[in-house]
């Protein structure tokens, strides 16, 4: 599973590109909570230049850390899918990728 950025996005080493595949792959999610009692969900994601250097295993041309602030009730959800509903808002479009 993973999502499809649609913008453009520019790296650190200046390269632009669009319609990259970015993904949790085989990372853990940590779950932590706070001593107020919230939840949060923690994981780390890659991005590709498309889903195939995934699949091939190449490199990866980016990473990032998103955060998200959960209830107990979302415990019994599917973690990876509220990840990246964190992960799209910092896009302005993304397209599922299964």
């Amino acid at each position: 599973m993973g999502i499809i950025i649609n913008d453009t996005i520019t790296f650190v080493n200046g390269l632009t590109s669009s319609n990259v595949y970015c993904s949790f792959g085989d990372d853990e999610i940590f779950i932590k909570k706070n001593n107020n009692g919230e939840y949060y969900i923690e994981g780390h994601y890659k991005i590709w230049f498309n889903k195939d250097y995934r699949t091939d295993g190449k490199f990866f041309l980016d990473t990032g850390i998103t955060f998200a602030k959960i209830n107990s009730n979302d415990l019994t959800s599917n973690l990876y899918t509220l990840m990246y509903n964190a992960l799209k808002t910092n896009y302005t479009s993304t397209t599922d990728e299964l």
